[in-house]
């Protein structure tokens, strides 16, 4: 007969051992990242048709907020049916696909807008990332992990006139010119 000492024993191990195993995959996922699926996305080509907010466009699907179970977001990874190109178990791996599904979950499907009209004119190099983060943060992110938005980390063989750059660096400041352009910025603002 089992006592009641051994049976609470029993109850706090596998307690205990439950807290451990889930404290450890979610310190695994954290070491992939929290941006592990968002720079998967960017690494592995995704953005590149779906966009940096992963809500497609001409033509293409969006991605933000699927509602694809992961078996038929993978099965459209390996075999897509559409003029998607393929993107084999060597290119993106299984456990690379969930984190970028999972990703994918947390991105909004549009833009908030909140009521509020585009800033026109002039206006500071500093209030760039700070209000886009409110409406665009996904963009606002992926600059500040790119080496672009890193200081200490652009190309060495290029003399940057700054050490860290801003939004308003290859944007300018001017909102109104910003918005008819779409946020668009020309090749020779960075190829000179």
């Amino acid at each position: 007969m089992i006592s009641v000492t051994s049976a609470v024993q029993t109850w706090l191990i596998a307690v205990l051992l439950t807290g451990v195993i889930a404290f450890g995959l979610a310190e695994a996922h954290a070491q992939a990242g929290d941006e592990g699926g968002e720079h998967l996305y960017i690494s592995k080509g995704c953005l590149g048709c779906h966009g940096a907010s992963a809500r497609g466009g001409g033509g293409v699907p969006p991605l933000a907020q699927t509602e694809l179970p992961f078996n038929q977001f993978l099965a459209m990874l390996r075999t897509p049916n559409t003029a998607m190109h393929t993107f084999p178990k060597e290119v993106v791996k299984h456990d690379e696909a969930v984190l970028i599904h999972d990703y994918l979950g947390t991105l909004p499907l549009a833009t908030l807008r909140i009521g509020l009209e585009a800033p026109t004119g002039v206006l500071p190099p500093t209030s760039c990332a700070e209000c886009h983060l409110r409406y665009q943060a996904t963009i606002v992110r992926q600059f500040q992990g790119s080496a672009m938005g890193r200081p200490g980390v652009q190309n060495p063989a290029v003399d940057h006139p700054v050490k860290i750059l801003t939004c308003a660096n290859c944007h300018g400041t001017d909102h109104t010119e910003i918005t008819a352009s779409a946020g668009r910025v020309p090749e020779t603002t960075c190829g000179g």
